[in-house]
């Protein structure tokens, strides 16, 4: 939940300064209920929302080509379906002023699956991008790989391509490249402690 909290807090700062007008969020069907109730527990409102997770594949694709006064504030979408509708999804994203999150987003780790293609599609055609996840680099630096390229599709955030950091997790990283992977991170980087999430 407190992950949720902040990003809806960046959210509203970002569109309070005309930066973006709805948010798209790509996560496990899972994740659903808690980016809805908790736009209530931030606004005391609950939002105008769409959980594509629920619908049919068709009825998906009638949603996301329509004009962008007919999308909701808030548009919702499990991972399973984002490799079978990119395009629609890309075109409902670039409609408007959008802010793309990516929750769980260590699913897109691997760079040769259909669905880490497909989202790093999607992310070129949004205003601005919000990758969350508990578990940035679970096998390894080559997990970084398209969670930054996610985060920054034209601009590389990190000086090392997927090979390089794959070759880094297999023989160890020398100091001076840890130092620079820490080092490129740090200004797009933010954590929070389990401590603080149970006290939201």
């Amino acid at each position: 939940a407190g992950k949720t909290i902040i990003t809806y807090a960046a959210y509203m700062h970002l569109k309070s300064v005309g930066s973006v007008e709805r948010i798209f969020v790509i996560g496990p069907g899972s994740s659903y209920n808690a980016w809805y109730d908790e736009y209530h527990t931030c606004f005391g409102v609950y939002p105008e929302f769409e959980n594509l997770a629920e619908g049919s594949t068709k009825d998906c694709k009638i949603y996301l080509n329509a004009s962008a006064k007919n999308h909701k504030e808030i548009s919702f979408i499990n991972m399973e379906k984002v490799r079978l509708l990119q395009r629609e999804i890309s075109h409902c994203v670039s409609d408007s002023k959008t802010l793309l999150i990516i929750d769980e987003a260590h699913k897109i780790k691997n760079p040769d699956a259909a669905v880490t293609a497909a989202v790093l599609e999607i992310a070129k055609h949004a205003c601005a991008r919000i990758i969350l996840t508990g578990t940035p680099m679970p096998n390894g630096y080559e997990d970084l790989y398209s969670l930054t390229k996610t985060f920054s599709p034209f601009v590389d955030i990190l000086p090392y391509n997927y090979n390089q950091l794959k070759q880094m997790s297999k023989k160890e990283a020398s100091a001076a490249q840890a130092a620079a992977i820490r080092t490129c991170l740090a200004p797009y980087y933010s954590r929070i402690s389990k401590k603080y999430l149970l006290q939201t």
